[in-house]
């Protein structure tokens, strides 16, 4: 039993918060592209300067394929605030992501412990994707925060039953928000949209149909217009067979930590027992995808996996994990609706290149706030998780990528 009084968590808090502070002061760029971001989006946010109308049309004819309403948002910051004041705002701003994340577990996982809840709910502190994005300003935890506080008003309308119908209606607010911020996160109303249709009436599921068209209107004219204008440059097609890779190798990275236990090694040793047959024939499936499989040379992205051995230059260990991972994921999909939400994480980045930073923090916060898995519940109740491992794993993390990049 973890024991920590209220005065203490606000104590844990804060020094993370103040971190954040610090990390701006001595430019912290863990996640190694955050300061070049915050160079080449000066144009984008620029651009308003000649009106709303002109700074929309700038993203469309230099081909921004990622919603322009953040430089707005921004442009109206650097209005109104000094630059130093606009950081310090966002990363209060980003600090919200943990609190409501640990809302987020209390809301699901009842049953645990509080004090661990919230130190589970600290790791987001520990991302280097997250530390990068509040301290160079870019999209990534804006949409995050409108993400997570969908998730988890998303939540309250799947347990409560009181006011179902509007936690509904503003989780899907929220995620629209999110959805305009980065538009990945659009694809995740597939899965309120089924919840939707278990828990409310017809006529209030087509309410909320229509509520969210109606907000969605202007995104589906920009990106009309923006498809008419780059329709050459919108037919690159994303290579799969690499990014599928690629999201399988993250994915072992983030639940390695969470997996690792005595317990859940035997579970897994009797998943594999019980579904041979069809284990065998995906393995059949998956090196027949993959024999002839050419494993790309890129300098950018891929992920820290695939980083590392690209370097040591050892494909065959990076498929062996990309197996592993594939094993995993099936392992904690065994639901519909789980393999559906991992299922969509992956699709919903489908760009040619793919990097760690899409799924840094969103996989864990996805993993425990809209997985419905026994695994993951069992996990948290019999006290499975190790969270003293799971902070030196992802404290290590944060420590190689600031050595990484700055070296």
């Amino acid at each position: 039993m973890i024991n920590l009084d209220r005065k203490f968590r606000s104590f844990i808090y804060l020094s993370f918060f103040i971190s954040l502070i610090l990390s701006y002061l001595l430019n912290e760029n863990s996640s190694g592209g955050a300061s070049l971001d915050k160079i080449i989006t000066k144009p984008f946010i620029d651009s308003f300067s000649l009106g709303f109308l002109e700074g929309i049309n700038y993203s469309i004819n230099v081909r921004q394929i990622h919603s322009p309403i953040f430089y707005y948002v921004l442009f109206l910051m650097d209005n109104f605030f000094t630059n130093e004041t606009s950081v310090i705002l966002y990363i209060f701003i980003s600090s919200l992501i943990p609190f409501i994340f640990y809302k987020i577990l209390k809301k699901k996982f009842k049953k645990k412990n509080k004090n661990f809840l919230f130190l589970l709910s600290l790791i987001i502190f520990l991302s280097p994707y997250f530390r990068s994005s509040a301290v160079w300003i870019t999209n990534d935890n804006l949409a995050l925060l409108f993400f997570c506080s969908s998730i988890y008003l998303f939540i309250k309308g799947k347990y409560e039953l009181d006011n179902k119908f509007i936690n509904y209606l503003y989780s899907f607010f929220l995620l629209v928000l999110a959805s305009y911020i980065r538009q990945h996160y659009a694809l995740f109303i597939i899965i309120y949209f089924l919840q939707c249709y278990r828990d409310l009436k017809l006529n209030k599921v087509l309410y909320i149909l229509g509520f969210c068209i109606l907000l969605s209107i202007p995104a589906l004219k920009y990106y009309i217009l923006y498809f008419e204008s780059n329709f050459e440059y919108s037919r690159i097609t994303p290579n799969y067979r690499f990014n599928f890779l690629i999201f399988l190798s993250i994915f072992i990275f983030y639940i390695f930590p969470i997996f690792l236990s005595k317990n859940n090694i035997r579970k897994i040793i009797f998943f594999l027992n019980k579904r041979k047959i069809f284990l065998i024939f995906l393995l059949l499936l998956f090196t027949a995808i993959y024999i002839n499989f050419n494993l790309p040379q890129i300098e950018f992205g891929g992920g820290i996996i695939y980083k590392f051995f690209l370097i040591i230059d050892n494909n065959f260990i990076f498929y062996l994990i990309c197996v592993l991972s594939l094993i995993l994921f099936l392992f904690y999909s065994s639901s519909i609706n789980d393999f559906l939400v991992l299922t969509i994480l992956f699709l919903s980045n489908p760009f040619p290149i793919i990097y760690q930073k899409y799924f840094d923090p969103v996989l864990l916060i996805i993993f425990f706030g809209l997985m419905t898995s026994n695994l993951i519940k069992n996990q948290m109740i019999n006290k499975s998780l190790n969270i003293k491992f799971i902070y030196i794993y992802y404290s290590l993390f944060l420590f190689s990528a600031n050595y990484y990049y700055s070296n």
